[in-house]
């Protein structure tokens, strides 16, 4: 028994990296048949407001979890990617979804197709575990850029195609929501001094659509 567990404890290691990049094929796969819901029942996207909920809480959690001394140092690092896996598939379900209906309403050569593209590419990176895990997870403000511009089109979309707000409304509506949560993450960067912190504030509150 401990030589075949063994086995497949080196298995993993050695081939873990491939094992991950097969895992995100999956995930994009997975993220088409999404696409194809998008275009059927908009009604799901009413599930959107838990799965954002999950992200930004357990996203404010992890620095405290990197802090817990209580737990040691390899269930730290095995509870982080547990939640990046949520996270991850949560992303993925929010924007396959919401990608068809932003590009159904986009026109080729407008600046709103530039928007889709940005989407395109932010629902691509959901699905490489490698790329979220090891890069965009642990970089406290790329991971805020990266929520608040998937808070906004996310929002931007449900406001007035689940509750019927006026599309200027829900506009500047997601945008405050998006701003609001850049600054959350931004209030956990323990490692930027808090003048320099604010600055970071009051500069994305500046250059924010709204």
């Amino acid at each position: 028994m401990a030589a075949l567990k063994q086995f497949f404890s080196g298995f993993l290691n050695r081939h873990q990296d491939k094992l991950w990049w097969f895992h995100s094929s999956y995930s994009l796969l997975l993220g088409v048949g999404v696409m194809w819901l998008g275009t059927k029942n908009y009604a799901y996207l009413r599930l959107a407001v838990f799965h954002i909920a999950f992200i930004w809480l357990s996203s404010l959690a992890l620095p405290l979890l990197a802090r817990l001394q209580r737990l040691p140092e390899d269930w730290r690092h095995r509870l982080r990617l547990l939640i990046n896996y949520f996270q991850r598939n949560f992303y993925q379900q929010l924007l396959f979804f919401i990608l068809p209906i932003y590009y159904l309403s986009a026109t080729w050569g407008a600046p709103n197709m530039l928007f889709v593209l940005l989407l395109t590419v932010s629902a691509l990176l959901a699905t490489m575990d490698i790329v979220y895990d090891r890069y965009l997870s642990v970089n406290r403000r790329l991971l805020a850029v990266f929520f608040a511009f998937n808070l906004f089109a996310c929002f931007n979309v449900m406001l007035p195609v689940v509750w019927n707000f006026k599309n200027s409304f829900a506009l500047r509506l997601s945008a405050m929501l998006a701003l609001a949560g850049f600054i959350s993450f931004s209030l956990t960067l323990h490692e930027v001094k808090r003048r320099d912190r604010l600055l970071l504030i009051i500069a994305a509150a500046c250059c924010w659509p709204g």
